[in-house]
């Protein structure tokens, strides 16, 4: 018996057993169930006395065909209660201003504007504290410049979120497929499974796009981005990171999606590294990078350990082991494809199935890539303070 339990094959297949185990717990895929999630509730708003009124923050930047199918998505939405939109963009493109001259023939649709230049702090930041300043209402949705509602009726379920006891709104937002690259859309979903998970339990880390909604008298009361007014990126994360509070509600059904329209890979780039500057400034940033990092290290040592003890056992001849090892690999395989490939399927990423396993494995080779460019970049260029 005790030669048994020493045998190459027992100690073996022990081991690949154990790394498989591990291999398919550590996938944030598992811990949400996103089929469920993205079920709209039967307590969705529909009643104009259960509906708050809300002030929907729009950034723009200089795509005036853009901004002009942006608004008229919103003023299309079928809300049961008042509502406006704040055009929040620079005053120097004559075809923008075109646009939201037409547009505010509608008395929901407002601007503001921001200077040429801003010293002390970045312009998107400049552009939410002034649209937030000039808001109506106490709930704030914010767009950014590539985001538009899914539906006519994404204010109505993204307002299933607002109630008195809730102080933010976690909202879900990803690329168009049609002009995007799958890699974009993944990494984005699998972020926002560990974002979700948080949200549940009323905290939010981290934004990972737009589309969710804050109180204005919050942003006020606590003086905006003070704390943070020195990075030049980073004004959705530390929005809804400062301002959680164990009060966050999130909405993730269909109709209360938004969609960026394209990602542009010099931009995605740009957002990795001016993270890796900020991302310290960010409450609970440990317990959140090693969870990721767990779960990549698990992943990976699961893959590598069961394929060497594949390459060992050939070597050795050990077929027992052989054959249990590859069935491992092919099983811890099937389940990650299957969780993921629900996610994606509950959201619409339209994702190749084949895909799958190398764009999971390869997010920690991507985000080595993204510390090696920054640490060779000019940190200066993530700072607003250029003194």
């Amino acid at each position: 018996m005790a030669n048994i339990l020493l045998s190459p094959l027992f100690l073996g297949c022990m081991a690949v057993i154990l790394l498989a185990i591990v291999g398919v717990c550590s996938s944030p895929f598992l811990r949400f169930r996103a089929k469920k999630e993205t079920i709209a509730p039967e307590s969705s708003l529909s009643e104009k006395e259960e509906c708050p009124p809300v002030s929907i923050l729009m950034l723009s930047d200089r795509d005036a065909e853009k901004l002009d199918r942006r608004i008229d998505a919103v003023l299309s939405q079928g809300y049961p209660q008042a509502f406006e939109i704040i055009v929040v963009t620079e005053k120097d493109h004559s075809e923008v201003q075109d646009v939201i001259k037409l547009k505010e023939n509608d008395s929901r649709v407002r601007s503001t504007f921001i200077p040429a230049t801003s010293r002390y702090m970045s312009k998107p930041k400049l552009a939410i504290t002034l649209g937030v300043k000039s808001a109506a209402y106490e709930w704030i949705v914010i767009l950014g410049a590539d985001a538009m509602p899914i539906g006519t009726n994404w204010l109505k379920n993204l307002a299933s979120g607002m109630d008195s006891s809730k102080n933010i709104v976690a909202g879900y937002c990803n690329y168009a497929p049609e002009r995007s690259h799958s890699y974009h859309r993944f990494e984005k979903l699998f972020l926002y499974h560990y974002l979700f998970r948080w949200a549940k339990s009323g905290h939010t880390y981290a934004a990972n796009g737009t589309n969710f909604a804050f109180r204005k008298s919050e942003f006020i009361e606590q003086d905006g981005y003070r704390g943070n007014l020195q990075y030049v990126r980073g004004e959705f994360d530390f929005l809804v990171n400062k301002y959680s509070s164990g009060k966050a509600s999130l909405v993730i059904s269909p109709e209360a999606w938004a969609i960026d329209e394209e990602s542009v890979h010099k931009y995605w780039i740009n957002d990795h590294l001016a993270y890796l500057y900020h991302y310290r400034k960010l409450r609970r940033n440990t317990k959140m990078h090693m969870l990721i990092l767990t779960d990549m290290i698990c992943l990976h040592a699961s893959v590598v350990g069961i394929v060497a003890a594949i390459v060992f056992s050939i070597y050795q001849q050990i077929w027992g082991l052989t054959a249990v090892a590859s069935l491992l690999l092919v099983g811890l395989s099937a389940f990650r494809i299957w969780y993921a490939t629900r996610s994606i399927q509950a959201f619409n990423a339209n994702i190749s199935t084949w895909k799958v396993p190398f764009l999971e494995l390869g997010i920690a080779w991507h985000w080595a890539l993204y510390r090696i460019y920054y640490i060779f970049s000019d940190k200066i260029n993530y700072s607003s303070h250029k003194l």
